[in-house]
């Protein structure tokens, strides 16, 4: 026995080398933080005290920047992450006033826990307060990106451009002339980025549009030149403080490659389009019909308009509303289309049958498949529990039922079976 323990030992050891060098280092104010960052090894922690620290910052390590106070730590530069398969961590301080305060370049990890990244003074318009806030550029391709209880305003609050990152916003709040942009770019247009896998939870988000430029019509979410994007939204709000501009909620944008296959996925959350009245801002918008094959799905998610508008003007084509108990999923199809084939959007419910589509929830109107669509519709599948039978208890057997047995076939076969055995004093015998 001592042999094996001293085994395991030794092989467990092989696998657990621990980096000798990491160490934590103190940063006083006055320090230059960046010479700090440059002389540390990888692994190192940095514990930062209170003070302003001017100057950019570029990581080329595994290393985290762990400040005293959110407020009291102020980075005034950009972080910049530029070397591959780092691990980084920017934990309770602020970095602000910068054309872009996280530039992540390369492949990477990046965690930014219980911070502020704000660009000084943004207020909203479009032509200053240009920055970025946490951009994953195209070269930084598979990136994990995880914002935790952290403040993120800028123009683009967070900006992922590339594909095949990970994105984790829990608890945070984004706010931004697009809060969270899911794009590839205009300068990019041709080319279609894939695999991109984006999580939002208890957070908000806020598109904020105060320019009033013609040209100046965004998103608080913003998708473009994607394809195969997993976007899923839990527990969260997404809104926008608007007047005199146009600022989606969630918008497929046409200033980008055609986006397809995005799948967008809504639960437990407020969807708040504050846009007044005569402002054409909707909820959620397609803007281009070259968008296809992608479907909004709405779980027990509130959906309201001051202005009215739901859905975002597009020419030759319509929104489908399909209702199944209470998960929406909008479809956009071409204005004249049948629906003819509606019916593969409903799967077997255990215990209901499926009675029809109807245009109301009270099931008063069928719905007509042999007609072309036209205009927005909303459908609401009809589905009729199927009552449960009492079993049938031989009149020569004790009707008291012992649950739980499995039905082992043990020379038991006459015994009808209806989820438990008939309490009959010969089959007791034999249980026992």
């Amino acid at each position: 026995m001592k042999i094996k323990l001293f085994l395991v030992v030794f092989i467990a050891a092989l696998f657990f080398v621990p980096n000798v060098n990491a160490a934590t280092i103190t940063v006083s104010s006055g320090d230059d933080l960046a010479s700090k960052v440059a002389s540390a090894n990888a692994g190192d922690t940095l514990v930062i005290a209170d003070g302003t620290y001017n100057g950019d910052i570029t990581i080329s390590k595994d290393i985290t920047l762990k400040g005293a106070s959110r407020d009291g730590v102020i980075i005034n530069g950009t972080v910049i992450v530029n070397t591959a398969s780092v691990d980084v961590t920017l934990d309770t301080l602020t970095i602000n006033d910068s054309s872009a305060l996280i530039d992540i370049k390369a492949q990477s990890t990046v965690n930014v826990i219980n911070s502020t990244v704000a660009y000084t003074g943004y207020n909203g318009t479009y032509n200053t307060n240009s920055a970025d806030g946490i951009w994953v550029e195209r070269t930084a391709n598979g990136t994990e990106l995880n914002v935790t209880n952290s403040d993120v305003a800028a123009k683009y609050a967070v900006w992922v451009s590339g594909a095949n990152n990970i994105i984790s916003i829990t608890g945070s709040t984004l706010t931004g002339y697009a809060a969270l942009d899911i794009s590839n770019g205009t300068s990019q247009k041709p080319n279609q980025v894939e695999g991109n896998i984006v999580d939002v939870s208890n957070s908000t988000l806020t598109g904020y549009n105060t320019y009033s430029g013609s040209s100046d019509n965004y998103g608080t979410i913003v998708i473009g030149g994607q394809k195969g994007l997993q976007l899923d939204i839990d527990n969260s709000v997404v809104t926008n403080l608007v007047t005199n501009v146009v600022e989606d909620l969630i918008v497929i944008s046409s200033s980008y490659s055609v986006s397809e296959n995005v799948e967008i996925n809504i639960t437990n959350s407020e969807l708040i389009n504050n846009a007044p009245a005569g402002n054409s801002s909707a909820v959620y918008n397609v803007m281009s019909s070259s968008n296809i094959n992608n479907n909004i799905v709405l779980d027990n998610t509130d959906v309201s308009a001051t202005n009215g508008i739901i859905y975002g003007a597009l020419a030759n084509y319509v929104y489908v509303t399909i209702n199944v108990f209470d998960v929406q999923s909008v479809l956009t199809i071409p204005t004249g289309s049948s629906l003819d084939g509606l019916d593969e959007y409903v799967i077997e419910i255990d215990g209901y049958n499926f009675e029809g589509w109807f245009t109301d929830n009270t099931y008063e109107t069928l719905f007509d498949d042999t007609k072309l669509v036209t205009e927005n519709i909303n459908l609401y599948a009809k589905f009729v529990e199927i009552p449960t039978e009492d079993p049938v208890i031989p009149d020569d057997k004790d009707d008291t039922v012992v649950d739980n047995y499995n039905d082992i076939d043990k020379d038991l076969d006459d015994v009808p079976y209806t989820g438990g055995i008939y309490q009959v004093p010969t089959y007791l015998n034999y249980l026992r």
